[in-house]
C-alpha cells in the first residue's frame, strides 16, 4: 500500500501547500520510519505516462542502454506529482498570451537521481544525504565530456520520437546536495545533460575535440537561458556557502544547508535551479533522439537530481503581430490592417490559407495582413509532406459607427477662395453622444495621424478654399467602447453658378392649354450640380 508524504513548500519567495508524491517510494504516515523503495512504475511507464506531452510518442525507450531495464522498476528514476498544486517546484503550466492553457499540465513528471529518489523527499534536515544504489555503478562517455573527473552511478534514459511540430520544449529542474559547499569545486560537481540528437542538430564540440564531442553527434540542451553554458553547479550558485559571488544565482534557490528543516522543508537538497527550459529547434517528419543522463562526479556521496516535466512539441498558433488572441479570435478597429502571424520560419515549409474556406491563391508567406473579416485558416507542410500543423483565427474588426462624412459642392460666382461649412460633426454622428468621440479636422492625413495643426473649431464653418478638390481629412477617436482611432475624408469643390434665359412664345398662355410648349433659350453657361 502506497501512502501520501505531505510537505510545506517555500519556493522562490512564495509560500504554497503541496504534496510531494513519489510513485516508486513508501513514506510512513507516522514519521516514524524512513521513506523505503516500492517497485511500481519503470522508467518506461514514466516517460510514456508522465513525461511526455503533446505531439511527443516515444518509443526505443532505454534505461542506462538496455530495452529491457527500461521495463523495470528503478531507485533512481520516479514518477514525482505535486497533488495537483501546478506552482510547486516552482513548475508553471503553460498558457498562451491569453491566459489560455494549451496542454495538459497535470503537476507530475519524471526525478532522476543519482542516489535512491527518495533523497528528495524533504525537509532539509541533512546538508549531505546521498543513499548510494550498488545496482548503478556505471558511467557514461556523454557526462564524462562535460566532467574532469570520473561519472559514477548514472542515470540514464533515453529515446527516440518523431517530430510532429516544428519545436521541442520542455521544462527542468537541477537540484543537488553538493549546494553550496562545493559550488567552486567543478572537479567534484554532480553532472546531468540533455543530448538530443538528429536532423539539422548541429552538435557541440568541446575542446580539445575538433570533431562532435557526443555519442550520436548530439547536442546538450541543458543550457543557461540564452546562452551556449551548460547548466552546472559551478556555473549556477552563489558561491560557497551563498554569500560568495553570483554565478547566474538569477537561476538559483539557496534551500539551506540540512540545519534548518523548519524553514525548508519542500526538499531535501540544499540548492537547486529555478526552473528551466531546454529547446530546441526540430524539422517536421524526422526521427530524434534524445538522453537524459545525470551522474555522480568523482564519489557517491552528496545525492544530485533533475525534475523533469511538459516535455513536448508545440502546436502551431496563430496570433496577431503581437502574439494575441482569445479563443482564437483577433479583434481590430474599424480601419486597422490586421497581420495574422504563425511563428513558423519560411524555409521549405508550404502555407495554404483560406479566408472562409476559400483558397487565398498566390498567398503563401508564413504571416498575411487582411482588412476583412472572417475566419482565416493555415496549413502548413515541410518540404517532405508532414503535416507541420493547421489552425485558424476569426478576425472581428468593429464596425465604422458613424456615418461617412458627404463631399462638399457649392455653387459660386467670382473668384475664390471661397467659403465652405465643413463642419460635419453632427451629421456623422448621427444621433450618438457627442462625449463619446473625438472629431477633429485637418488638411492632411499626415496632419491627421500626428494630430499637427488641426483646423480651429471656430473655421469649421466658414473654412475658405480653392474649392478645386482639396481634401478635408477628419479623426475620429473612439472613447466610450474600444479606443479605436479612424480616419475619412471628403472634397471640397467650387463650381459657378449657371445663368441664361428661358422664354416662350406667345405667352401669356391660358389654364386649359394642355398642349407642351417649347421654351427658347438663350445665354445659358454652365454650373451647378
Amino acid at each position: 500500500m502506497k501512502k501520501l508524504y505531505l510537505l510545506t513548500f517555500l519556493l522562490f519567495g512564495l509560500t504554497t501547500q503541496a504534496q510531494l508524491i513519489l510513485e516508486n517510494v513508501f513514506v510512513d504516515p507516522g514519521g516514524t520510519l524512513p521513506p523505503v523503495y516500492v517497485p511500481n512504475k519503470s522508467p518506461a511507464q514514466i516517460v510514456t505516462q508522465d513525461l511526455v506531452g503533446m505531439g511527443v510518442t516515444p518509443f526505443n525507450i532505454k534505461f542506462r542502454g538496455d530495452a529491457a531495464a527500461a521495463l523495470v522498476p528503478s531507485k533512481q528514476v520516479d514518477k514525482f506529482s505535486t497533488n495537483f498544486n501546478l506552482t510547486s517546484l516552482g513548475f508553471l503550466p503553460n498558457y498562451d498570451a491569453n491566459g489560455i492553457r494549451i496542454f495538459d499540465n497535470s503537476p507530475k513528471g519524471m526525478l532522476m537521481t543519482t542516489g535512491e529518489s527518495s533523497v528528495a523527499l524533504g525537509p532539509n534536515n541533512n546538508g549531505s544525504k546521498s543513499i548510494d544504489v550498488p545496482e548503478s555503478a556505471t558511467g557514461d562517455p556523454d557526462l564524462r565530456k562535460i566532467t574532469t573527473n570520473d561519472v559514477e552511478h548514472a542515470s540514464i534514459v533515453e529515446f527516440d520520437f518523431m517530430a510532429t511540430g516544428p519545436v521541442l520544449n520542455f521544462d527542468f529542474i537541477f537540484a543537488s546536495e553538493e549546494y553550496p559547499e562545493y559550488s567552486l569545486s567543478p572537479n567534484v560537481n554532480d553532472v546531468f545533460g540533455f543530448f538530443l540528437s538528429g536532423p539539422g542538430i548541429v552538435p557541440d564540440v568541446i575542446a580539445p575535440d575538433v570533431t562532435p564531442s557526443f555519442t550520436n553527434n548530439a547536442k546538450n540542451i541543458a543550457l543557461i537561458p540564452g546562452t551556449t553554458t551548460p547548466v552546472s553547479i559551478f556555473n549556477v550558485n552563489h558561491g560557497l556557502n551563498n554569500t560568495g559571488a553570483c554565478t547566474n544565482c538569477l537561476y538559483y534557490v539557496n534551500n539551506g544547508q540540512g540545519t534548518s528543516p523548519a524553514a525548508n522543508t519542500s526538499i531535501q537538497y540544499d540548492g537547486f535551479t529555478t526552473v528551466l527550459r531546454a529547446t530546441a529547434d526540430l524539422q517536421c517528419g524526422q526521427i530524434y533522439h534524445i538522453k537524459l543522463a545525470v551522474g555522480n562526479v568523482g564519489d557517491n556521496l552528496f545525492d544530485s537530481a533533475v525534475f523533469l516535466k511538459n516535455f513536448q512539441i508545440a502546436p502551431m498558433k496563430l496570433t496577431d503581430a503581437l502574439g494575441n488572441q482569445i479563443n482564437n479570435v483577433v479583434i481590430g478597429c474599424w480601419d486597422d490592417e490586421v497581420t495574422i502571424n504563425s511563428g513558423i520560419p519560411a524555409g521549405t515549409n508550404t502555407f495554404t490559407w483560406t479566408h472562409d474556406t476559400v483558397l487565398m491563391p498566390g498567398v503563401t508567406t508564413p504571416s498575411i495582413t487582411v482588412t476583412e473579416n472572417g475566419v482565416y485558416e493555415l496549413t502548413v507542410y515541410s518540404a517532405t509532406g508532414c503535416l507541420i500543423g493547421k489552425d485558424d483565427i476569426t478576425v472581428n474588426r468593429t464596425p465604422f459607427p458613424l456615418r461617412e462624412p458627404l463631399p462638399k459642392t457649392i455653387c459660386v460666382t467670382g473668384t475664390g477662395p471661397y467659403s465652405f461649412n465643413i463642419d460635419q460633426t453632427a451629421y456623422m454622428l448621427n444621433g450618438l453622444s457627442a462625449s463619446d468621440y473625438t472629431i477633429t479636422y485637418y488638411t492632411s492625413l499626415s496632419n491627421a495621424e500626428n494630430g499637427i495643426s488641426p483646423i480651429p473649431i471656430g473655421s469649421l464653418t466658414s473654412y475658405l478654399s480653392a474649392g478645386a478638390g482639396e481634401l478635408i481629412w477628419v479623426k475620429i477617436e473612439d472613447l466610450f467602447v474600444n479606443g479605436c482611432i479612424g480616419y475619412r475624408s471628403f472634397p471640397l469643390n467650387a463650381v459657378s453658378t449657371p445663368s441664361g434665359t428661358f422664354s416662350y412664345t406667345g405667352s401669356p398662355y391660358c389654364s386649359d392649354v394642355t398642349t407642351p410648349q417649347l421654351p427658347t433659350l438663350s445665354g445659358l453657361t454652365s454650373g451647378g450640380t
